[in-house]
């Protein structure tokens, strides 16, 4: 299984949208572990997966949008 290997290491400058998950891994490494291993493979077959079955799932709302008159849409609102 191949994987990308991420060493946790302390720095005191993280972005807010990753502070949560760098939290995450310094706590994991205050246990004695030393790695954080992202499957890489699994990660993209699932994002594949993902984007195969989202884009026809979002085909049928948007011909529906794309026929319905605004205007008459806020007058019934």
């Amino acid at each position: 299984m191949g994987g990308t290997i991420i060493h946790p290491a302390p720095s005191r400058h993280r972005a807010t949208a990753t502070s949560g998950a760098w939290t995450l891994l310094q706590a994991i490494a205050l246990d004695g572990h030393t790695r954080f291993v992202v499957l890489t493979r699994s990660l993209m077959t699932v994002a594949l997966i993902a984007s195969i079955a989202g884009v026809p799932a979002a085909v049928v709302p948007a011909r529906h949008a794309a026929h319905i008159d605004i205007l008459a849409a806020f007058a019934t609102a």
